[in-house]
């Protein structure tokens, strides 16, 4: 990386100097990020940055981010919506550290950077930010609402889904169904862009005991950059009861 270099016989410091100090710190950190994620743009999620629904808001967790080179952190970020929404990364900018100059000029010397995912349209799309773990990282995808409890988790190269819903009722048209947002763009590429069928089974805990029913798991990438997952009971009945579920996406 860049260098200021010093010597001895009181050498003079400008403020020129401090510039190039602090971007040498800057650029060699970007450098880092362009090889890690590939990009020239090094706009990555290093850490966090996960959502969770709760009601009629969507909460991401704090985490830390590379915005263009800049590795900043992100705050926890409630917003009104929900899992379906477009999300974009505001870079916010607080000053501090006020002093009074030789001339009498006031000036803030400090500048805290941090981010915020907000609806609020940006340069900077949640969606198209790589979410960095080398790859083999585990990354999670929480839903919780109206008695149902969504998670998808990946963990190195298998996709895992599990879900725990209370009884179905006539106003429930699936057993469920969710679109999965923030999932990395090489990611995504790996999921079939047309509804793809997995068979596996719904364990139903109800009045007479714990049942099991096939359970029909349809999947695919969708036009928006999201992973949509539709449920539905292979019989078309309703679950009576508490049901369960647990299956492996396969993803080549």
């Amino acid at each position: 990386m860049n260098k200021f270099l010093t010597f001895q016989g009181q050498q003079p410091l400008y403020l020129g100097d401090v510039d190039f100090a602090s971007q040498a710190i800057r650029d060699a950190f970007k450098m880092v990020l362009k090889g890690l994620t590939g990009s020239d743009s090094a706009n990555a999620i290093l850490h966090g940055v996960v959502p969770s629904v709760r009601s009629s808001s969507v909460t991401f967790s704090a985490g830390v981010v590379s915005i263009d080179g800049e590795i900043l952190p992100v705050d926890v970020s409630a917003i009104s919506g929900t899992l379906s929404d477009t999300f974009y990364l505001k870079i916010n900018s607080t000053l501090g550290g006020s002093r009074v100059f030789k001339d009498g000029e006031t000036h803030s010397c400090w500048e805290t950077r941090s981010v915020e995912v907000t609806k609020t349209v940006t340069d900077y799309p949640l969606a198209s930010f790589r979410r960095l773990q080398g790859g083999f990282g585990t990354q999670r995808w929480h839903y919780a609402q109206g008695g149902v409890d969504f998670n998808l988790v990946k963990t190195g190269l298998v996709w895992t889904m599990t879900i725990m819903r209370s009884a179905m009722t006539g106003l429930d048209e699936h057993f469920f169904e969710v679109n999965v947002p923030g999932i990395q763009s090489d990611d995504l590429q790996a999921f079939p862009s047309v509804a793809t069928l997995i068979p596996t089974t719904a364990y139903i805990n109800g009045n007479g005991g714990v049942t099991s029913k096939p359970l029909e798991v349809w999947y695919n990438k969708t036009s928006g950059g999201e992973l949509h997952i539709l449920m539905d009971l292979a019989d078309s009945s309703a679950a009576d009861g508490t049901s369960y579920a647990q299956v492996v996406i396969p993803v080549f």
